[in-house]
């Protein structure tokens, strides 16, 4: 199994507006990330979320 690459994480409270993690999927990788509605699980993305 390959190993996982490293990505540094992105503060969701951090002033950028985002910039790290567009410029990461415009690089045509994925982002992982958790959320409350599924503990315990990892999600992967390629696109960003809608802005609410």
């Amino acid at each position: 199994m390959p190993s996982a690459e490293r990505i540094p994480a992105v503060n969701s409270s951090s002033k950028n507006e985002g910039r790290a993690a567009k410029a990461h999927l415009a690089a045509g990788r994925p982002i992982y990330c958790g959320d409350e509605r599924y503990p315990g699980m990892v999600i992967k993305s390629f696109r960003m979320a809608a802005s609410s």
